[in-house]
């Protein structure tokens, strides 16, 4: 309909072809949808199909668009300016994923407030415990992360041979000799 806007996630129109980005980049407005709902999960795929991509083609298009320049820098901006705004770094996030781990491994201890009331006197008081705590479930899921960051874990095997891929192709193989025939090339000659 005419008069009618195509609204982002922060509520900028998107409806014009190429626009100038906060970064400097010059992105279409289906690019810019892309790159403000990639943001949203890292899915590429799925930024792509709520960007407006058809569903049957948006890896494809996801993968294409990753690829070019633009669309490069103009994540690696957002994904910057997010930084800045939530003020967190990936230290502070591995840091907090150690200690999380040794909490729930048992090597930290974990002060806990409880209020301790007296009916007889009509009270509360505060009162700090200090205690060790085994939870596997927390410490197994921390120990996965730091491993993924680390990239300890593969999720996909590398088939490669020297660090060249391998070509497929066809491996010709000779012909196999009937016994009749392997006989006759070994007998003694006259």
């Amino acid at each position: 309909m005419e008069g009618e806007k195509t609204l982002n996630r922060d509520g900028r129109d998107i409806q014009g072809m190429a626009e100038k980005g906060e970064d400097g980049t010059s992105l279409t407005a289906r690019q810019r949808r892309f790159v403000d709902e990639y943001l949203v999960d890292l899915n590429a795929t799925q930024a792509a199909v709520r960007a407006g991509y058809a569903p049957s083609g948006a890896r494809q298009h996801a993968s294409r668009l990753l690829a070019r320049e633009n669309v490069k820098k103009a994540v690696a901006d957002a994904m910057k300016r997010r930084q800045e705004r939530v003020e967190l770094t990936a230290d502070e996030v591995i840091g907090d994923l150690r200690e999380l781990r040794d909490i729930c491994m048992g090597r930290k201890p974990v002060k806990v407030m409880t209020i301790v009331k007296n009916a007889r006197e009509g009270t509360a008081e505060p009162v700090e415990v200090e205690g060790m705590m085994f939870e596997p479930a927390a410490a197994n899921r921390a120990l996965e992360m730091l491993g993924r960051h680390m990239r300890l874990f593969a999720d996909r095997m590398d088939v490669t041979s020297n660090g060249q891929s391998l070509q497929s192709g066809v491996l010709l193989v000779p012909a196999v000799m009937s016994e009749e025939e392997w006989t006759e090339s070994v007998r003694p000659r006259k």
